[in-house]
């Protein structure tokens, strides 16, 4: 077995093959995915030559770390809440060990040129989803849960999918950068995906797409003038200070609703609450505001039913109130009076204010600035859900900080946080931390989260020690998908991390050495 039992040509034949179906896999499908998982294990131990493999494992720092980060996912089944869901967590890892393994050991390593197809399948595959998803989207965004954005991704989540787009610019300017003169697919490519991103509304993606450009930026620039690069960095620290001070500290009118009109000009009386606000203008959206009218001259404009949901399954009544106050209307009969039919159109849909249908990214950060107004109201707002999951997460540690409560043991052990800790979460909101960092300090405690931390510390050493620039691309993006994702808790987040970590170890094979 140590010469493979298939000629050495047919295992790279295989190899390649089984690469490419995980490449154009993650943009489209999980079937692909796994069967060019299954295939390239297959293919990894058929080849033989296991005491060369042992010897790179042996001058591989990055590679051993990950191989007792696995071993640690193991051994933490013994002292696991969820044994059962444990075994199905070490499994659903896989890929996160035997790509980079196979990358990494394999006896018969790719050349150049096969890793630039890999990529440009990888890209291929992401431009024909992604335009599908586009032409889809616009002729059914009738159908589409009135036009939901997050409709748009129709291949993989919305949050996943925003990543892969992410890496796909990246990997257009790499491979323009490979080149002295400009190559109109790369350069046409990476402005398709920078388009989709904005369109596409996924502020995850966005952020991703940010932090690729940022880095490519700086990269560029340490390599010509260092102050000039950490002159950019300290420019974007201050950008994202403001941006930050911008949605932390909104601002609301103060308003006493006893000192309000009680009557409309038609004498119902109004419904006043003034402890809601926009996100457009700060006012209270439940200031004027008359049900009884609304729903009786809603009635004249509008078969939807005024007190049922939206189009997006929010109560309309309130998107409503949301989309007239961001109008500076009142909510009673002539407030009705002056939507246009696009207004109510708007309104049937689920949109809070007249141009959210088209502002791409700012109705994302309107919405955080509207959660963080408005922020006794958790269930149904993914910031704030966010907020409960760390702060379960939290407590689970200050309880388990020494071990953890093992692989496989998150869900039950936030059960019972949010139980203890009186959680407004409604059930199907309580989730797990949305965070691999704290989800790794609950699974494994303090060496759990040192380990994952070492990890990652040592790739990024590396691949900046070895100026590879597409692996500082791929961890930038990565890893700044673990602060607001449990990434590596999906198939396509745990693939995607392991295959790209594969194609780090393989452009450093000669460098990771002791």
């Amino acid at each position: 077995m140590g010469n493979g039992v298939l000629p050495r040509q047919t295992h790279t034949n295989i190899q390649f093959f089984s690469f490419a179906l995980i490449a154009i896999g993650m943009p489209s499908t999980k079937v692909l995915m796994s069967f060019g998982l299954v295939f390239a294990i297959a293919n990894w131990v058929l080849e033989g030559g296991f005491s060369e493999k042992w010897n790179t494992i042996r001058s591989n720092r990055l590679l051993q770390l990950l191989i007792v980060f696995y071993l640690l996912l193991i051994i933490g089944l013994t002292w696991s809440w969820d044994a059962v869901q444990g075994l199905k967590d070490i499994k659903s890892r896989l890929p996160m060990l035997f790509l980079p393994l196979i990358m990494a050991t394999g006896k018969t390593p790719m050349d150049v040129k096969q890793v630039h197809r890999l990529l440009q399948l990888f890209l291929a595959t992401l431009f024909v989803t992604s335009l599908f998803n586009v032409l889809y989207f616009h002729f059914n965004v009738d159908t589409l849960s009135a036009g939901d954005i997050r409709g748009l991704s129709r291949f993989a989540s919305h949050i996943r999918y925003g990543l892969l787009i992410a890496l796909g610019f990246g990997i257009c300017v790499w491979f323009q950068l490979q080149n002295k003169k400009i190559i109109p697919v790369y350069f046409l490519l990476a402005a398709w995906l920078a388009f989709y991103t904005i369109y596409s509304q996924v502020l995850s993606g966005t952020l991703a797409l940010i932090s690729v450009a940022f880095t490519i930026v700086f990269y560029l620039l340490y390599k010509w003038k260092k102050m000039l690069a950490f002159a950019s960095l300290g420019l974007l620290v201050i950008m994202a200070g403001c941006i930050l001070s911008y949605l932390l500290n909104p601002t609301h009118e103060k308003i006493d609703c006893n000192k309000l009109p009680k009557y409309t000009a038609n004498g119902q009386l109004y419904n006043h609450n003034c402890t809601i606000f926009s996100e457009i203008n700060g006012k209270a959206i439940l200031a004027y505001y008359s049900e009884v009218e609304l729903f009786l001259e809603w009635r004249k404009v509008s078969d939807m039913d005024f007190m049922g949901l939206d189009k997006k399954g929010e109560l309309l009544r309130m998107t409503a109130a949301r989309y007239m106050t961001a109008m500076g209307l009142t909510k009673d009969a002539e407030g009705i009076k002056q939507l246009t039919p696009k207004d109510i159109k708007n309104i049937e849909d689920g949109y809070s204010y007249p141009n959210e249908r088209t502002d791409m990214i700012v109705p994302r950060i309107y919405g955080l600035k509207y959660q963080i107004l408005n922020n006794q109201f958790p269930n149904g707002h993914s910031l704030l859900q966010r907020l409960e999951h760390w702060k379960a997460a939290t407590f689970i540690i200050q309880h388990e900080w020494a071990t953890g409560v093992g692989t496989g043991g998150n869900q039950q052990a936030f059960d019972w946080a949010y139980d203890q800790l009186n959680s407004p979460l409604n059930p199907e909101n309580r989730l797990r931390s949305h965070n691999m960092y704290l989800a790794y300090a609950v699974s494994y405690g303090v060496l759990g989260i040192l380990l994952f931390l070492v990890i990652l510390g040592v790739a990024f050493h590396y691949a900046w020690k070895n100026k590879d620039l597409l692996s500082l691309i791929f961890l930038m993006v990565i890893c700044g998908s673990f602060l607001i994702e449990d990434t590596l808790e999906t198939q396509l987040g745990v693939t995607m991390f392991g295959f790209f970590m594969g194609l780090l170890m393989y452009a450093n094979r000669i460098s990771f050495r002791k």
